[in-house]
């Protein structure tokens, strides 16, 4: 047991927490940066009042839901890798062992929002309300029972994975070639999609409620974007993983540099329609239009930034996760000194063209070394 234990741990659970190091840092901060006091959300006070109500208590059990459908697709995107398809011989061991194993991996990756529920059913017996324990008792329970057993029927009825063909489906409509990467996250990674956008929609509404533009000054609704976007930073690596390692076809195309900046710009103002929406359907005024152009204009330039930063020749994830916090704590700060946003799009857009230029093409070196690196 201790064997299957360790290898789950290299396999799943460290994989998890290295690859959405970005997601953990924003919740971090939403929790605790913006709350007044910093720990209002995890406070006895708020807790038991939520546990005081089934409806409120069942409300922060469907939010964590949300986190829990994040880590029953990676678990499912991790037994489909081709390095792992030995997790497909733990059938063969004792079915208790089995079961055991999965229950702990699922418990370190779900840890934090076990944690917070934890917490949440504490302070409900301690208020008189045992109510909340149970709902959080049976929450806890069924989502780890459901996760043991769909995991353990997909080991046992392994398949070769079609990989890198879904995304060829010919819809009813034809798709421009600048969004075939949406289209794979459409078909390949539509949960990942749906999450992330559901989270960084929710964000920025919660900023437009709290501060409505133009009520209050235009910084919060700023920042709510900012962390809209930055919860972008992910799909923006997926793009460019697809582009470069499963397509690898848009490096030999006859265009020229402004074209293929204008393509990226064009996909990602696309990736970022939905945001843009919920901005102007609830903020948008004809008098406040203007500057909720600059910052949907901002957005696209940060998220080209962010592209083009995934080009650098000594490129690593954990790299550009630091320079994604760097780049996000220095844009809250400026953003305190109420910058003309128009300027700041215009740098983004710019300093993002003259990266993309000077690191696109020597790329393939980065590609051949990753794979010699693989192949020894």
């Amino acid at each position: 047991m201790k064997e299957l234990d360790a290898v789950l741990r290299r396999v799943v659970v460290q994989p998890f927490y290295s690859q959405n190091a970005g997601f953990f840092l924003v919740s971090f901060f939403l929790m605790f940066g913006v709350q007044q006091p910093a720990s209002f959300l995890i406070s006895p006070i708020f807790l038991s009042g939520v546990a005081a109500s089934p409806v409120f208590t069942g409300l922060v059990l469907g939010v964590f839901f949300l986190y829990y459908l994040k880590c029953l697709h990676f678990l499912f995107k991790v037994l489909e890798l081709p390095q792992n398809e030995f997790l497909y011989l733990s059938p063969l061991l004792p079915t208790r062992q089995l079961r055991l194993s999965l229950a702990k991996a699922y418990l370190l990756v779900f840890f934090p929002a076990v944690a917070y529920t934890v917490w949440l059913g504490m302070v409900g017996v301690t208020s008189g309300n045992f109510l909340a324990l149970l709902l959080v008792l049976g929450y806890q329970v069924g989502l780890c029972l459901v996760t043991v057993f769909l995991v353990q029927r997909k080991l046992r009825s392994y398949r070769v994975p079609q990989r890198g063909k879904m995304w060829i489906r010919t819809p009813a409509l034809p798709w421009p070639p600048f969004l075939w990467p949406l289209r794979y996250f459409l078909y390949q990674e539509p949960i990942m999609l749906l999450l992330t956008k559901l989270l960084a929609v929710a964000v920025l509404l919660g900023f437009l409620q709290l501060y409505p533009y133009p009520d209050y000054d235009l910084r919060p609704t700023q920042v709510g974007f900012l962390i809209a976007v930055s919860l972008q930073a992910m799909i923006v690596q997926g793009i460019q993983r697809f582009e470069e390692v499963d397509l690898g076809v848009p490096r030999m195309l006859p265009m020229g540099m402004g074209q293929r900046v204008f393509q990226k710009a064009a996909l990602l103002a696309v990736l970022l329609l939905p945001e843009m929406f919920f901005l102007f359907r609830f903020a948008g005024h004809w008098e406040t239009v203007w500057p909720l152009v600059q910052l949907a204009s901002f957005g696209i330039g940060y998220l080209l930034l962010l592209l083009a930063l995934l080009y650098k020749p000594r490129f690593t994830p954990e790299g550009y996760l630091q320079q994604v916090f760097f780049l996000f704590m220095g844009l809250l700060l400026l953003f305190l000194l109420a910058p003309p946003l128009w300027l700041v799009a215009i740098v983004f857009l710019l300093i993002s063209f003259l990266l993309y230029r000077r690191w696109y093409y020597r790329y393939e070196q980065v590609l051949l070394r990753k794979e010699r690196e693989e192949e020894s």
